[in-house]
């Protein structure tokens, strides 16, 4: 159990030596955020809640040993009240200009409209709006080599994520 959310303890860890492609939805575990939301997220995945943060942030990392960048899941809460805030669209700029993202095809996450940028085989970062300037960044980030083979568990999430409460 996390300081702030919860995982799914009925469902059995994978064989972190199973190869990528082996990660399907039988094996994915639901991860709450009490009054905030739920999704599911690989089972092969470990999870670091920092939610009680400043920036509430949870992470998802495939730990497989290996060094160099790892392949990750991350979701925060942005809000005008922490330091160094700055909107969605200062975010969106600052992806395009700072990692050479685009914009691609927005997408609607828990019943809501949300911007969407990547670097192709690199990133792909989701902004979902929760209030007048708050929002939701939900970042997937991978090497080049495994970015397509996790792609579609981040999708996943992204479908699977439900808000506890509608945003205003």
């Amino acid at each position: 159990r996390a300081a702030s959310g919860t995982s799914d303890p009925e469902l059995a860890p994978l064989n972190n030596d199973a190869p990528a492609a082996e990660i399907d939805r039988s094996a994915s575990r639901r991860y709450v955020i009490a009054g905030e939301m739920s999704f599911e997220y690989p089972g092969r995945f470990q999870f670091r809640d920092a939610w009680r943060e400043e920036v509430p942030a949870v992470s998802f990392v495939l730990e497989n040993g290996s060094h160099g960048k790892p392949v990750l899941f991350m979701l925060s809460k942005l809000m005008p009240s922490q330091a160094g805030f700055i909107d969605l669209e200062a975010a969106v700029e600052r992806d395009k200009q700072w990692q050479g993202a685009a914009d691609v095809e927005p997408m609607t996450v828990a019943g809501i409209s949300a911007r969407v940028t990547a670097v192709p085989g690199a990133s792909k970062t989701v902004y979902v709006p929760i209030g007048e300037e708050a929002y939701y960044s939900i970042i997937y980030s991978a090497p080049a080599e495994t970015y397509g083979l996790y792609l579609g568990a981040f999708d996943q999430l992204l479908k699977t994520l439900r808000m506890a409460r509608r945003p205003r």
